[in-house]
């Protein structure tokens, strides 16, 4: 029997959203009441990075693609692989996390990287203290060959690094730039047992988007 597990948070008002005036925060408002219009519907407002969320490259590339609505399916469907590496706050995920984690990691592979920060959601420390990679780290993905990483924390940068006004944050665009995707906030990782499942991560299809919240569950055989 399959179970699934979901990985995304919910969105709602009053969320936490990162910390930065590019990034909006959620407003739901009811636009239809049964007592007057007859049925009930909402206006719903979010940023494309709002809660658990691809990346897509134009997220840190300029000119570059595919976005949102160009995603295959065949990259966000199928086999994925947990790696599971505690970390605390400002911990570095490096090289020798990677190569110790009793993973192997190849060309085509979807990971999950597990530090047990989605455990602090909700929390003033979520965006300001997570675990992050070292651009080593990062590189030794990308060689690998890897098309999508997902993690339970909010970048994959420095949260202590002062970034260069106009410049992309240099993980992110580390994996961006070759055309490998990232999801963040994914959470309830402890769920999934084992080191392999089966990866559902659907975006909503907005057309032309950089990102996009996404409902991302795991199917596990039971």
């Amino acid at each position: 029997m399959t179970a699934f597990i979901n990985l995304s948070h919910p969105i709602h008002e009053g969320m936490i959203t990162p910390p930065a005036p590019w990034h909006p925060i959620v407003e739901i408002t009811q636009m239809g009441r049964h007592c007057l219009e007859g049925r009930e519907s909402y206006k719903l407002s979010f940023g494309t990075h709002t809660g658990t969320h691809i990346d897509t490259p134009p997220h840190m590339v300029p000119n570059s693609g595919p976005r949102v609505d160009e995603i295959p399916l065949t990259t966000l469907i199928g086999p994925a692989k947990m790696l599971r590496i505690p970390k605390g706050p400002y911990g570095k995920i490096t090289v020798e996390d990677l190569e110790g984690c009793g993973v192997e990691i190849g060309k085509g592979d979807r990971i999950v990287i597990n530090t047990g920060w989605y455990k602090t959601w909700l929390t003033q420390s979520f965006f300001r203290e997570y675990p992050c990679f070292t651009p080593e780290a990062a590189q030794w993905l990308v060689d690998r060959g890897i098309i999508y990483i997902l993690m339970d924390m909010p970048s994959p940068d420095d949260p202590t690094e002062k970034l260069v006004a106009g410049q992309p944050n240099p993980i992110h665009y580390a994996f961006l730039s070759k055309g490998i995707f990232i999801s963040e906030y994914v959470t309830n990782l402890d769920e999934i047992p084992g080191v392999e499942f089966d990866l559902i991560a659907l975006p909503l299809l907005v057309k032309g988007m950089d990102g996009c919240p996404t409902r991302i569950v795991a199917a596990v055989e039971e």
